[in-house]
């Protein structure tokens, strides 16, 4: 088996490693705005923050195989279709840790502090005002927009144009898809299923 097949494969699974935490976070980003209680919303935290530690792992195995497959079939650094792939991925560390991690601690922390304060109950108005953040539930969306941005072009590998083209359509699908897929439902809607459940 050649040293290439091999590195495919690292890269396909590191991939596959970030596609399911990102799906695994969405679902979970989902569920907590749907949450009743402080501590059902507690516990969904508590997933998406362990599930965003297989991020790295999946960036380390990305970056490593696609640098060693860029230089060693002769693509190069320079060509479009990479460059915006590495700025893709640089735009996905960023979101990922430094706006989403952020928010992850912000959000963290005001149900901790709530729960210390009362114990389990509703959300407080500065949890739901946290969850019901525009920047946050956008930088929680665009990096899958972005990824799906960077496997597009790896596939496809347009010019300079369409490279570009490819990550703003990406960027801007992900930003429209959050606002859409982390609503927070009605608060009638909320005790409704509530009542239906107890």
């Amino acid at each position: 088996m050649q040293l290439y097949h091999v590195l495919l494969f690292v890269h396909l699974v590191s991939l596959l490693i970030a596609a399911g935490a990102a799906t695994t976070l969405h679902l979970a980003d989902i569920e907590i705005r749907r949450a009743t209680t402080l501590a059902e919303a507690g516990r969904l935290g508590l997933r998406m923050k362990k599930t965003a530690h297989a991020f790295p792992f999946a960036i380390v195995g990305l970056v490593v195989t696609g640098v060693w497959m860029t230089h060693r079939l002769g693509w190069g650094f320079s060509a479009p279709w990479v460059l915006a792939g590495i700025a893709g991925l640089g735009a996905i560390i960023v979101l990922g840790d430094a706006v989403n991690g952020a928010y992850g601690k912000r959000l963290g922390g005001r149900i901790g502090a709530a729960l210390a304060r009362g114990g389990d109950g509703p959300l407080p108005d500065d949890v739901i005002a946290c969850l019901d953040d525009p920047l946050a539930k956008a930088a929680a969306v665009a990096p899958t927009g972005l990824m799906l941005g960077v496997i597009y072009v790896m596939a496809a590998k347009p010019g300079v144009t369409g490279s570009v083209l490819a990550m703003l359509v990406a960027l801007l699908a992900g930003a429209v898809a959050s606002q859409l897929l982390l609503r927070r439902p009605e608060a009638r809607a909320v005790e409704a299923v509530a009542a239906d459940l107890a």
